[in-house]
């Protein structure tokens, strides 16, 4: 990993810590309170990923910990799996992410923009005439998203980068439907 990445990595675990601490001293009856759930997801890669790689389909885990009236400090980390395209290419990508999420009404329902870095360890495989290849790749991504969570339900559309080194080269579209379990 390169010096950059590293620092852009430690800020973005910096302002986690920080807002995680915060929230622990803006609690009120109407915050619901360090919430843990899950997310199903498919993305669809665009532009040159898109040639060739198929669907992406996966889980996640969440983290949500309000920090403010209507703010959120969110993680999510899981696997997504690309299904193969043109019966040659698949990927896979271990996303871990920290993110922030503003809800309009000030609550912590209803909708919401937000946006999210962190790291994708992605691992591609090509085959062709019989012979194949593989190969590995941490980098540092960024998405934004919109949603709307009515309760314990979210749904949030999404459009992400998965290498911001060579954006044009990663990006992804995609939708994903989540339930928070329990609140802590």
């Amino acid at each position: 990993m390169d010096h950059t990445l590293r620092k852009h990595v430690s800020m973005a675990l910096g302002l986690v810590i920080s807002f995680t601490a915060a929230s622990a001293f803006a609690q009120d009856s109407d915050t619901p309170g360090i919430g843990l759930g899950g997310d199903a997801a498919v993305f669809m890669p665009i532009g040159n990923l898109g040639d060739g790689v198929g669907p992406m389909l996966g889980a996640l885990l969440k983290l949500e910990v309000p920090v403010n009236p209507g703010l959120e400090v969110t993680g999510r980390a899981g696997y997504l799996y690309g299904l193969e395209k043109n019966d040659c290419c698949s990927m896979s990508d271990i996303p871990i992410w920290a993110g922030v999420r503003y809800f309009f009404d000030g609550s912590f329902e209803n909708a919401y923009v937000g946006g999210e870095l962190g790291l994708n360890m992605v691992t591609a495989k090509v085959e062709v005439m019989g012979v194949s290849a593989s190969a590995s790749d941490t980098d540092f991504g960024a998405g934004l998203s919109v949603g709307f969570k009515p309760g314990d339900l979210d749904v949030r559309g999404t459009f992400s980068m998965l290498d911001l080194g060579h954006a044009g080269d990663s990006m992804l579209v995609g939708a994903s439907v989540g339930y928070t379990f329990t609140h802590f």
